[in-house]
C-alpha cells in the first residue's frame, strides 16, 4: 500500500525490490516476434527461476544428486545447463549450424 493506504502493483513491486535488498532487477527486452513461451522461458532464465537440480536443492527438495544429468561433470545450474555443458554446446553447434548462424555471433551473444 501507498501513503494513501490503496493498493497498487507499484508500492508491491518497491516492497519486494526493498525486502530482496537490491534495487536492481535484471534487464530483460521482451521480443515480439518471439512466441511468448520462449519470452517467459528466456525472462525465468534470466531470472534463474527455473527448477535445475540447484535451484531444487536450495528449495529443500530432495533430490539424488544435483550434477548434470548430461555430462556429470558440474552441478546442474542454469547458466551450466544452456551455455556451459558439454552436451548444450554441441545443441547450440547443431542449431547454428542449421540457421546458418555464424559461430563466432553465437559465442557473442547473451543466450
Amino acid at each position: 500500500m501507498n501513503i494513501t493506504r490503496c493498493f497498487s502493483v507499484n508500492s508491491v513491486k518497491k516492497a519486494i525490490i526493498s525486502d530482496r535488498g537490491s534495487s536492481n532487477l535484471p534487464n530483460f527486452e521482451w521480443r515480439k516476434w518471439v512466441p511468448i513461451k520462449c519470452n517467459i522461458m528466456a525472462w525465468r532464465v534470466n531470472l534463474d527461476r527455473l527448477a535445475s537440480r540447484v535451484n531444487l536443492r536450495r528449495r529443500n527438495v530432495d533430490i539424488s544428486s544435483v550434477m548434470c544429468p548430461f555430462c556429470d561433470e558440474y552441478e546442474e545450474t542454469v547458466d551450466h545447463f544452456f551455455t556451459a555443458c558439454a552436451v548444450a554446446i554441441r545443441v547450440w553447434a547443431a542449431i547454428s549450424a542449421r540457421c546458418n548462424i555464424p559461430r563466432s555471433s553465437l559465442s557473442n551473444s547473451k543466450i
